[in-house]
């Protein structure tokens, strides 16, 4: 809890750095919300009382699953808590209306400066053609030879393990070898990932490392979950959470 959660009385310092402690001891991260800015609200006297005392939390496995969830705060009707409500999000956006981004891992794969170099090469010499056609094949190498890094590590891991199994029943030196393989493919793998959520997350002070990865991945969701719109209001008043109508009159 924050100081500026709370209004009237006094806010405690040391519970709200015990509750912090265990939330990162249980591996959980707040949601945040949206609407009212506390849950519970009391008027005795003419002494008010608010604070932000009920909020949603969930652990970085959760969040992946469901990246565009979020939590609403809805109004007080007979209790002096406000009911939460949590949002699966995503507005069904198509992936074809998403703008294009070069990935840094691309860079990675051995072949990649090749089809880039062959991509400017064809197209006719003008920055935008040339960009144009990187862009195609570039979306082309992603689908059919690089593919989902987050798919692939699992994929490794599961070979991975199957192979570390069979060698604990007995030494054999193809296995060892085919572990060696898949360890090192493995290990390019996750060095793909780092890249991945360090373009993604933005922090300029992060350090490489496995242990950091689910931490990109929680800065990136949090990051993203700010900034999408979910909702405006109308110039009649009216709270809309429809895309098509938040689009229309957000450019009139």
């Amino acid at each position: 809890m924050l100081s500026t959660e709370c209004r009237g009385g006094r806010f405690s310092t040391a519970r709200a750095s015990k509750f912090l402690e265990v939330l990162n001891d249980c591996n959980l991260l707040d949601m945040g919300a949206k609407g009212l800015r506390f849950t519970w609200y009391r008027n005795q006297c003419g002494v008010v009382l608010a604070k932000r005392l009920d909020r949603a939390v969930c652990n970085v496995a959760w969040q992946a699953m469901f990246p565009e969830a979020y939590v609403e705060n809805l109004c007080r009707v007979y209790s002096d808590h406000c009911p939460l409500l949590l949002w699966r999000g995503g507005s069904g956006d198509k992936a074809q209306d998403r703008p294009f981004r070069f990935q840094a891992a691309w860079a990675t794969h051995k072949g990649f400066e090749q089809i880039v170099r062959e991509a400017w090469g064809r197209s006719t010499p003008t920055l935008a053609n040339g960009l144009q056609a990187v862009r195609v094949d570039a979306i082309k190498f992603n689908k059919e030879v690089f593919g989902n890094i987050i798919t692939r590590k699992k994929v490794l891991q599961r070979r991975l393990r199957g192979v570390q199994v069979q060698l604990e029943m007995g030494e054999s030196e193809s296995l060892s070898r085919l572990e060696k393989s898949i360890q090192a493919e493995l290990d390019e793998t996750c060095l793909q990932e780092e890249y991945l959520w360090f373009q993604k997350s933005r922090e300029k002070w992060v350090r490489f490392g496995d242990r950091n990865t689910s931490f990109f991945h929680a800065q990136t969701l949090a990051r993203r979950r700010r900034n999408k719109i979910q909702g405006l209001f109308l110039p009649d008043g009216a709270w809309h959470t429809d895309p098509v109508v938040m689009k229309f009159f957000f450019f009139q």
